[in-house]
C-alpha cells in the first residue's frame, strides 16, 4: 500500500502518547495501564479503552481525510476495512499458527465474550499484534511494528477489521 506523509503531526503524537505513556492521561497516555506491576492480567477496562480509543481514533482520521482536497487524499481502497485476516497472513512465516487461527475463529462468534472490555484485552494481547507484526513483514512495511504505525494505510485496514469485531460484539449483546 502506501504511506500517507502528509498526515498531521498532532494525530501522530496522540496515537504514539496513547501507547507510550499508559495510567499517564497527564501526558496523552491511556488512562488504564493495562499491565501494572505483578499483574498476569490485563487490567480491569483496558480492553474497552483499547476498542474505544481506537473507535475515536479512526473517526479523527475520516474527518482528516474528508477534509483534504480529492487530490491529496490517500486512496479509499487503500484505507478499506479488512473483513477478515487477509490469507496471504495465514502462513507460518508471518507468525501464523494454530493458536491464532483459534483466536480467529472465536471472533465470528462475539456472543463468547461477556463483556466489551474482554473482548478488547482478547483482541488487543493476541491478534492485534499479529496483525500489525504479519502486515509488516508481508508487505515489507517496518513502520507497522512502530507507535507511528498509522503513517501506513495498511493500519486502518486493521484497526477497521478490530473495529468491525467490536461492532459485531454490539450486535450480538
Amino acid at each position: 500500500m502506501a504511506i500517507i506523509n502528509n498526515i498531521p503531526d498532532a494525530l501522530v503524537m496522540e496515537h504514539m502518547n496513547w501507547h507510550d505513556f499508559p495510567g499517564q492521561p497527564n501526558k496523552g497516555g491511556r488512562k488504564i495501564n493495562p499491565w501494572p506491576p505483578g499483574a498476569i492480567t490485563p487490567a480491569a477496562g483496558s480492553g474497552e479503552e483499547f476498542l474505544k480509543f481506537h473507535r475515536s481514533f479512526l473517526d479523527k482520521f475520516s474527518k482528516w481525510v474528508d477534509s483534504l482536497p480529492a487530490n491529496e487524499r490517500p486512496s479509499a481502497s487503500a484505507l478499506k476495512p479488512w473483513k477478515a485476516v487477509p490469507a496471504t497472513l495465514k502462513q507460518s512465516r508471518f507468525g501464523w499458527d494454530l493458536q491464532i487461527a483459534r483466536d480467529t475463529a472465536r471472533l465470528l462468534h462475539p456472543e463468547t465474550f461477556a463483556t466489551l472490555d474482554e473482548l478488547g484485552a482478547f483482541i488487543e494481547w493476541g491478534i492485534h499484534g499479529f496483525l500489525h507484526g504479519a502486515s509488516a513483514a508481508r508487505w515489507d512495511e517496518p513502520v507497522l511494528n512502530s507507535m507511528e504505525s498509522l503513517r501506513s494505510t495498511y493500519f486502518y485496514q486493521i484497526h477497521g477489521l478490530v473495529d468491525s469485531w467490536r461492532a459485531k460484539w454490539v450486535k450480538a449483546h
